[in-house]
């Protein structure tokens, strides 16, 4: 008993660790990735300011072709990804209903690839976030609804996302014993900003 104990707790430390590293890389990565100088800043300002609808469908184009190539790379996401693998297959209960797992649009921050599942006594929520706007988006704290078929509310939950950069992807994650009920009766989820 007190192995298994041992066992869980350290799945999730090492859970925990890998989390951290993630978001620590992903930071990193952007910062050096996407580092301009002031004068192409100034000029994307200027460009942005003028959005007209036609050039709107081409930032349209040009994240959906972002979207994509993360999604076939997952640079920056890669290991999120992998905990969510790692997650499913280690979990005691799941939540797969069909309206839970689809993507949410929330401001321009697309929710996708999303988790919830318990691991022991925990409940894990976790999920890609797309930054689909024309602005960077610091790190932040939401607040995710879970929702019965009746669109009732269960619980609420709030999920730490880390910084986005526009055009890219990061993780909204959070563990949590306040889920008391079966993951089953989730049926859907709101985000509500914090």
């Amino acid at each position: 008993m007190k192995e298994e104990k041992k066992t869980v707790k350290n799945k999730k430390v090492l859970i925990i660790a890998s989390i951290s590293l993630v978001i620590i890389i992903c930071s990193l990565s952007c910062f050096i990735f996407f580092n301009r100088t002031d004068a192409d800043k100034t000029t994307e300002s200027e460009d942005n300011s003028n959005v007209n609808e036609s050039s709107q469908t081409e930032w349209e184009k040009h994240c959906l072709s972002k979207m994509d190539d993360i999604m076939a790379n997952n640079e920056f996401i890669r290991p999120g990804l992998e905990l969510i693998e790692t997650s499913r297959e280690e979990a005691t209960e799941i939540c797969d209903a069909e309206n839970v797992i689809n993507n949410k649009n929330v401001d321009g921050l697309i929710y996708r690839n999303t988790l919830l599942c318990r691991l022991g006594d925990e409940v894990l929520f976790i999920a890609e976030v797309y930054n689909y706007t024309y602005e960077d988006v610091e790190a932040k704290v939401n607040e995710i609804v879970l929702l019965d078929k009746d669109k009732n509310e269960l619980t609420s939950i709030e999920v730490h996302m880390n910084p986005i950069k526009s055009a890219e992807s990061g993780i909204a994650l959070k563990f949590t014993k306040d889920v008391d009920f079966s993951l089953d009766i989730v049926q859907d989820y709101e985000v509500r900003e914090k």
